[in-house]
C-alpha cells in the first residue's frame, strides 16, 4: 500500500465527538456526516449541542444515520464515563468505534498572576477532559474487542511554550506524553492512537480568549495568521486517513515536530541506540559449567553430556539425543542455512541456533533473539552494530589460544549476552581454562572428542570433573547442598541432600542418582531399597554453590519413609496423576472411574461437555471450577493410554520452541462464521435498560452445570452461594453526575434527560390526578386481570396491617405500648423499557395505599410520545397515586430524594430497577441532605428450586426459566434431591425445548449457562443447602412439601408444592413479588404492609409506678455518670 493510499474510511463507523458543538469538532462531525459515518457530539452547552444537531442533520447522506448529542462535563471521570455509556446505548452497548477529543479550553496569563485554582484548571481543560475520556474509551474497546481508534487534540504548544502560557502549554505537553504512550501501548490491543497538533484558530472560544489575553502575548502574536476550523478539521481528518501519528496542520507545526519527534510506536526511530540500551542492562542468566560440542563419542558420553546441560548439536551430525535433550544446532560453514532451515531447526525442538553475522542481520525482527547465537572470530567482532547484538542472545566466539585479556575485552562489547568461547582443536581443555571463563562470565565449548568418561589424559578431560570445575563450596566439608527434584511430577521437590565431587562425578557418568552421605560416605540412591533414581540432568545455580538434580524416580519413593517426598503427600495435577494410575490398576468393578476406564464412549462425552462448560464460563471461580472438571476426565483418558504429566510438558516444550505459527483457526465443526451487525439506528426505549442483542436465531444445546455437593470442599460450596459480584462504587460514579443534575437543576435536568434517554419531548414531569380515562383504556380481559390482582394482594396485605396498640404494663404502674403510624410520602418505582410491568406498580401501590400513606408518587419512564403506559396509569387510579412521574433510572430517583419544581420530596423510596437505578438508591439513601431510605438491597432475579423424583420435570423447568427471562444476570438454581442422571437428562432436555420457544431465549441463554444444578443425597441436605443460598424465590416440589416449609429459615417467598408456580406470586396471588436478592434473605423481608410504616413507643407512669421504678433509674443513672438524668427522677419523687 503506498503512502498515499487511504488508511481509515469513517462510512457506518460510530465517531464519537468530544467539543463537538462548535470550533474544530464540530467543523470535524460535518465531514464525519458527511462521508456516512455515525456521529454522537458531546459538549457542555445544550442550546449549542441543539443547533449543532440541526447543521449535522442537514449534511447526512443516508436515512440510517445516527447523528446524536449528549450534555456532559468531562472534565471528571465519572462525567466522561457517563457520557460514552450514553453514546453508546443506541448501539446496544457497543463502545463508538472512534474518539476525537476536541474538548479543551485555554486561558492565557502570566504565571505570577495564576491562582493554585487557576493552576488546576488548566490541567483540566489541556490534559484531563481528554485523558478521562481517552481512558474511558480505551478500557471499553478491550473489553469488547473493538479494534478502534482513539484521536487526540494537542497544539503547536504541545512541543514548545513561551510566555503566557504556563497554565495551558504543561497538559498539552503532557497531553503529548500520553498519545505517545498509548500509541505503543494499544498495538497490544490494534487499537490506533494519533495526535493533531493545530496552529491558532480563529474560534468564538479564541475571541473569547483574546479578551483576557496580555497586551504583550498579543503583540508576539501579530504575525499568527492562524487558520479556520474547517481548514483545521479538513488537516486532521486528512492525516487520520494517512494514518499519521503525529499530524500537523501548517509549517510551522510540522518543523516543531520533526526537531523534537520522539520514538514512535514501532521503534523505528534511534532504534538501534535503544534496543543497545536494553541489551546492555539486562543482567547475565546463569551460565552451564561447559558447552559441549558433538564431534565423536559413543551413546554413553553423548548421554552424559545432555546431563549437564545443552550441547552443541552439527546440523549435518546423525546423533541420537535421549528425549528432553537441550541441544543448540552449529550449522556447517561450508553450507550456510537460510531462514527458512533456521526456523525449520527451531520448531524441531532447538533451542538455538548458532548463525552467522550476515544472516543474523536477515533475521532481525524475525524470530526471537533468546533462540539466536551469534558466531564471531575476534577479527569481525568490532564490526557487530547495536541491531545486531540485539537480534541474538549470545555470542560464540572462534579462537586460536585461551587469551583472558584479549576476551574480556571483546566481551565489554556484548554485556547482557551469553558469551561462549571455541578455541582451536589443538587447545586441551583444563579445569583451570574453564574456572578462567566462569570468572568472566564465559563458558567454554569443548568438543565431545575431548571428553572422557574415564580419567584425564594429555588429550581428554573428564566430563565429571570439567562440570565440577566452575563450582563453589561455602562449607568447611566442601560439600555441595543439592535439591532433587522429579522430572516426571512437575518440578516437584523431593528433598535435600549433599553432594561431593566425586558423587557428582559418578551421577554423569552413571546417569544414576549418587549423593554423599555425611556419616556414611557416597550414597548410591536405592542401592538396597531398589527405589533408584535416573538422573535427568544436573545444573548449578546462579552462584554455583547449590545443586539441582532433576530426576525420575522408582520405587518407594524418594524419602526414607516409603513416601514420594520428604515434604508431605503430593497434591494438586501430580497426586491426580498417580491417583488414577492406582485407579486404573485397583478401582472396584461399577466405580465411576472404572466406567470412565472401560467405556470410551462415556469418558468422550465427559470431556466434550466439559470442555463446553468450560467455554460458557465467565467469572474467575466459574472458569477454575469448569477446568478443573475438564484436567479431570482428560487425564484420565491420558493414563488410560499410558501418557504422563512429563509428556504433555514435553509436548507443551516443544509447542513453545516452535517459530513458525499455524493461523490457529478452529475447525470446520467448530467454527461458528459471525458476521458484524451493523448499528442500530433506532434509540432504545430507555436508555438504562438492557436489551437482548439482536442475532442470528441460535439452536445450541442450552443446559445448566452440575456440581455434586458431596465432593465439594467448604471453600467450593462456599463458591456456589456466591452471585456476580455488582461493582457498586463504579456505578455510583456514573450514576452520581445524573444524580446532581437533577438536584440542582430540577425539571430542567428531567426534561433534557427524558429527550436524551427516552427520546420523549416533555413539557411537565407529572401528571396529577384525576387521570384521565384515555390515558387508562385498556383491553377488557387485562383490566379484569388487574381488577382480580389487586383484589388478592390488597386482602393479604390488609391482613398484614396492626390495627390495634402494643399495650404492656412492664410493673405495676409502668405502661409502655407501640403502634404503627405510616410513612407519610413515598416513592414507588416501576420499571419501563422492554416490558410492561403494572404487576410491580400494583406490589408496591397497595401495601403503601393499606398502610395509609398520604402521598403516594409512582415513577416510571415516559414514551415517546411523552405518556405512560395505560396499564400503569390503571394501576395509579386504583392505588390513589398522588402523582406519576414521568422518569426513569437514576434521574426518577433523584427527583424523589431531593424533590423540584413540580416532583413532590418523598421520605422511603421502593422498588426494582436495573443497577442505574440501583446505584441511585444507595447514593440518595446515604445522603443526609436528601433524608430518604429506600425499601433494602436490589441485585438480578434469581430462583431456587428443589426437586426430588416427584417433580415433574416439565413443571421443573418451566419454573427455572420463568426467572432466567428476567435477564442475563439472573440467577437459576436446581437442588436435585437424589435425581437419576435419566431424571436429570429430562429436566434439561425440558429446559432446552421450553427456552427455545421463548421470544427472550438469548437472554435466557446467557443466564442459564451462569446457573446450576447442584446434586444432593436427601432433603435435609437440600433445605440447608437453601438457607445458606438464601433465595429471592424457593419453590418445593418434594413429595412432603409441606413439611419442608418448616425448615425453612432464609427465603424471599416460597412456593410450595407441584401447582404453586412462582409466576402466580410474581402477579397475582397476592404475596408481594418485591423481595430481597443476593443473598439478603438472611437479614430483610420483602415488600409488605409493615414497609410502608413506623413504629412508635409510648410509656405512662403512674405515681405509684415511679415509686417502684425511680430508684432503679437512678442507680444507672448515677453509674453511668449521668447526673441530670437522675434529678429528673429524684424530683418527682420529692414531690410525690
Amino acid at each position: 500500500m503506498g503512502i498515499f493510499t487511504r488508511q481509515w474510511d469513517p462510512k457506518d463507523k460510530h465517531c464519537y465527538v468530544t467539543g463537538g458543538s462548535t470550533g474544530l469538532g464540530l467543523s470535524l462531525a460535518k465531514i464525519l456526516v458527511k462521508n456516512g459515518a455515525h456521529v454522537s457530539i458531546v459538549a457542555r452547552n445544550q442550546e449549542k449541542l441543539n443547533q449543532a444537531i440541526t447543521e449535522l442533520e442537514s449534511l447526512r447522506i443516508s436515512p440510517n444515520q445516527v447523528i446524536k448529542s449528549y450534555s456532559f462535563s468531562l472534565t471528571d471521570a465519572g462525567g466522561s464515563v457517563a457520557a460514552l455509556d450514553a453514546a453508546s446505548e443506541p448501539f446496544e452497548g457497543r463502545v463508538p468505534d472512534a474518539l476525537f477529543l476536541c474538548a479543551g479550553a485555554s486561558r492565557p496569563r502570566f504565571f505570577i498572576e495564576d491562582d493554585a485554582e487557576a493552576l488546576e484548571r488548566g490541567m483540566r481543560d489541556a490534559y484531563w477532559i481528554q485523558a478521562y475520556s481517552a481512558h474511558a474509551g480505551i478500557k471499553k474497546m478491550v473489553r469488547q474487542k473493538v479494534h478502534g481508534k482513539i484521536v487526540f487534540v494537542g497544539s503547536m504548544l504541545s512541543y514548545m511554550s513561551f510566555m503566557g502560557w504556563s497554565n495551558y502549554a504543561p497538559g498539552k505537553h503532557a497531553l503529548r506524553g500520553l498519545a505517545d504512550g498509548l500509541a505503543s501501548e494499544c498495538q497490544l490491543y490494534d487499537i490506533s492512537v494519533q495526535m493533531y497538533f493545530p496552529c491558532t484558530m480563529e474560534t468564538s472560544g479564541y475571541e473569547e480568549e483574546n479578551k483576557l489575553k496580555p497586551e504583550l502575548l498579543k503583540k508576539l502574536e501579530e504575525t499568527d495568521k492562524g487558520m479556520t476550523p474547517e481548514d483545521a478539521a479538513k488537516a486532521m481528518y486528512r492525516g487520520i486517513q494517512l494514518g499519521q501519528q503525529h499530524i500537523s496542520g501548517d509549517l510551522l507545526t510540522s518543523i516543531f515536530r520533526a526537531g523534537t519527534r520522539g520514538i514512535t510506536p514501532n521503534h523505528n526511530i534511534l532504534v538501534d541506540c535503544i534496543l543497545a540500551l536494553i541489551a546492555w542492562i539486562v543482567p547475565t542468566m546463569p551460565t552451564p559449567a561447559f558447552l559441549p560440542i558433538l564431534d565423536s563419542g559413543d551413546e554413553e558420553l553423548i548421554a552424559a553430556t545432555t546431563r549437564c546441560g545443552p550441547v552443541l548439536l552439527p546440523a549435518s551430525s546423525k546423533y541420537s539425543l535421549t528425549a528432553g535433550s537441550i541441544y543448540y544446532v552449529f550449522p556447517d560453514v561450508a553450507a550456510p542455512p537460510s531462514v527458512d532451515q533456521v526456523a525449520t531447526w527451531l520448531d524441531r525442538g532447538a533451542s538455538k541456533v548458532v548463525v552467522s553475522l550476515a544472516l543474523a542481520k536477515d533475521l532481525f525482527g524475525l524470530i526471537s533473539p533468546e533462540k539466536l547465537v551469534l558466531l564471531l572470530d575476534t577479527g569481525s567482532a568490532s564490526a557487530v552494530t547495536d541491531k545486531i547484538r540485539a537480534t541474538v542472545s549470545g555470542v560464540l566466539l572462534k579462537t586460536e589460544t585461551i587469551d583472558t585479556d584479549l576476551l574480556e575485552s571483546i566481551k565489554q562489547f556484548f554485556k547482557g549476552l551469553s558469551f561462549y568461547v571455541l578455541a582451536s582443536a589443538e587447545t586441551v581443555p583444563t579445569t583451570t581454562t574453564i574456572q578462567a571463563l566462569k570468572q568472566l562470565g564465559a563458558t567454554l565449548v569443548i568438543p565431545s572428542s575431548q571428553l572422557t568418561l574415564s580419567s584425564n589424559s594429555p588429550s581428554q578431560l573428564n566430563i565429571g570433573d570439567a562440570f565440577v570445575a566452575p563450582l563453589i563450596s561455602d562449607r568447611p566439608d566442601g560439600l555441595f547442598p543439592t535439591i532433587v527434584t522429579a522430572f516426571n511430577l512437575g518440578g516437584r521437590s523431593l528433598g535435600l541432600v549433599y553432594s561431593s565431587k566425586e558423587s557428582i562425578t559418578e551421577s554423569i557418568c552413571t546417569g544414576k542418582g549418587v549423593y554423599q552421605s555425611r556419616k556414611h560416605g557416597l550414597w548410591r540412591k536405592g542401592e538396597t531399597s531398589g527405589a533408584i533414581q535416573e538422573v535427568v540432568s544436573l545444573s548449578a545455580d546462579c552462584d554455583s554453590d547449590t545443586l539441582e538434580f532433576s530426576v525420575i524416580q522408582h520405587g518407594t519413593g524418594f524419602c526414607h519413609l516409603g513416601t514420594t517426598t520428604c515434604f508431605g503427600d503430593l497434591n494438586g495435577l501430580p497426586a491426580l496423576e498417580r491417583t488414577l494410575q492406582q485407579r486404573l490398576q485397583s478401582a472396584p468393578q461399577g466405580s465411576y472411574t472404572r466406567r470412565l476406564f472401560e467405556d470410551s464412549k462415556l469418558l468422550r462425552a465427559k470431556i466434550m461437555e466439559e470442555a463446553d462448560e468450560l467455554c460458557a464460563a465467565e467469572t474467575k471461580e466459574d472458569i477454575a471450577f469448569e477446568a478443573a472438571d475438564l484436567i479431570y476426565f482428560a487425564l484420565t483418558k491420558c493414563v488410560k493410554a499410558g501418557v504422563s504429566l512429563a509428556d504433555i510438558e514435553a509436548s507443551l516444550d516443544l509447542k513453545a520452541k516452535k517459530v513458525t505459527r499455524r493461523p490457529g483457526n478452529a475447525k470446520p465443526q467448530w467454527a461458528q462464521s459471525e458476521v458484524p451487525k451493523p448499528p442500530s439506528t433506532v434509540v432504545p426505549t430507555h436508555a438504562t435498560t438492557p436489551r437482548a442483542p439482536a442475532v442470528a436465531e441460535n439452536t445450541d444445546s442450552i443446559r445448566l452445570r452440575t456440581v455434586d455437593l458431596i465432593s465439594c470442599s467448604r471453600a467450593e460450596r462456599a463458591q456456589l452461594l456466591k452471585r456476580p459480584v455488582l461493582k457498586s462504587d463504579e456505578m455510583i460514579s456514573k450514576v452520581k453526575p445524573i444524580v446532581d443534575e437533577v438536584r440542582t437543576r430540577g425539571d430542567a435536568a428531567l426534561i433534557d434527560f427524558a429527550a436524551k434517554f427516552d427520546r420523549a419531548q416533555l413539557s411537565t414531569t407529572i401528571i396529577s390526578p384525576p387521570y384521565s380515562p384515555q390515558s387508562m383504556e385498556l383491553d377488557p380481559d387485562v383490566k379484569n386481570a388487574i381488577d382480580q390482582a389487586y383484589a388478592n394482594i390488597h386482602k393479604f396485605h390488609v391482613a398484614q396491617a396492626e390495627k390495634t396498640p402494643l399495650v404492656v404494663e412492664t410493673m405495676p404502674g409502668v405502661t409502655c405500648t407501640r403502634f404503627a403510624r405510616p410513612i407519610a410520602r413515598v416513592g414507588l418505582y416501576v420499571p419501563g423499557g422492554t416490558a410492561v410491568l403494572p404487576s410491580t406498580a400494583l406490589m408496591l401501590g397497595i401495601p403503601a395505599q393499606v398502610a395509609g400513606c398520604k402521598e403516594i408518587v409512582l415513577a416510571t419512564p415516559p414514551r415517546p410520545d411523552g405518556s405512560i403506559v395505560p396499564e400503569v396509569m390503571y394501576v395509579a387510579k386504583l392505588i390513589g397515586a398522588s402523582a406519576v412521574l414521568k422518569a426513569g433510572g437514576g434521574q426518577a430517583v433523584a427527583a424523589m430524594a431531593y424533590g423540584t419544581e413540580t416532583v413532590p420530596k418523598v421520605d422511603k423510596i421502593f422498588g426494582p430497577g436495573n443497577q442505574w437505578v440501583t446505584a441511585a438508591k444507595m447514593l440518595v439513601q446515604n445522603d443526609t441532605d436528601a433524608l430518604v431510605s429506600i425499601d433494602m438491597p436490589a441485585g438480578p432475579s434469581e430462583v431456587l428450586v428443589i426437586s426430588d423424583m416427584t417433580g415433574n420435570p416439565a413443571f421443573v423447568a418451566a419454573d427455572l426459566l420463568s426467572q432466567a427471562e428476567h435477564g442475563i444476570d439472573s440467577q437459576v438454581v436446581l437442588v436435585a434431591v437424589g435425581l437419576t442422571d435419566e431424571r436429570l437428562a429430562e429436566i434439561e432436555r425440558e429446559v432446552d425445548v421450553q427456552a427455545h420457544a421463548l421470544e427472550r431465549v438469548e437472554i435466557v441463554r446467557e443466564s442459564v449457562r451462569k446457573s446450576l444444578i447442584v446434586r444432593v443425597a436427601n432433603d435435609e441436605e437440600a433445605v440447608a443447602f437453601s438457607n445458606d443460598y438464601a433465595p429471592e424465590h424457593l419453590i418445593i416440589h418434594l413429595e412432603n412439601a409441606q413439611a419442608a416449609v418448616k425448615s425453612i429459615e432464609n427465603a424471599g417467598s416460597v412456593f410450595v408444592g407441584p401447582f404453586t408456580p412462582e409466576s402466580c406470586g410474581d402477579y397475582a396471588s397476592g404475596t408481594n413479588h418485591t423481595l430481597p436478592t443476593n443473598g439478603y434473605a438472611r437479614q430483610f423481608s420483602g415488600v409488605n404492609t409493615l414497609s410502608f410504616q413506623k413504629h412508635i413507643t409510648s410509656q405512662e407512669i403512674t405515681k405509684e409506678g415511679l415509686r417502684n421504678l425511680g430508684p432503679v433509674v437512678i442507680t444507672l443513672a448515677d453509674c453511668e455518670g449521668l447526673q441530670a438524668h437522675g434529678n429528673a427522677v429524684r424530683v418527682r419523687l420529692a414531690a410525690i
